[in-house]
Formats: C-alpha cells, structure tokens, sequence
C-alpha cells in the first residue's frame, strides 16, 4: 500500500506521541509521555487517542475543542489520576 502525501503528513503532527494506522483508523500513542494538558498540536485527522499513564489531573470542559480533537472516536485515559473532569 502506497500512502499519499495527505496520509503521510498527519503522522508528523503527533507532538512526542506515535502516529500509526491501527484496525483502519488513524491513532495516537500519547501514553507515558508525562503530558499534563492535552496537547494542542496533535493532527485533526487522529480519531483514537491513548493517553495512558499521563499525569492528566484536570480536563477542563472544552480541552479537546481547543485542541481541535473534536472528532475523536475513542480515548483512553487509564491511570491519569484525573481529579477533575
């Protein structure tokens, strides 16, 4: 399979997580990576998004819109220690 040029560049916009194609849907590794916002520079097109094992102790109401995530179709937050949602 040859990637186009517009499949290729949303996995350099991936601030330190890895971006890879898993079970067809473009994914976001941010696990470990001791973030404690959301990043805000990660790539519109990522649809599922591993956060795991981030210090994420508060998600504010719109931190996903401001982080222009707002089509995301699964996040995974195990062992944020989130306080506050």
């Amino acid at each position: 399979m040859q990637l186009t040029t517009s499949d290729a560049d949303w996995t350099k916009q991936c601030n330190r997580c890895t971006c890879m194609w898993v079970s067809g849907r473009k994914t976001a590794n941010c696990s470990n990576k001791d973030f404690n916002v959301i990043p805000r520079d990660l790539s519109t097109a990522v649809r599922d998004i591993d956060f795991s094992n981030n210090p994420l102790y508060n998600l504010n109401d719109n931190e996903l819109g401001e982080a222009k995530l707002a089509d995301i179709h699964k996040l995974k937050f195990q062992n944020c220690s989130i306080e506050f949602l």
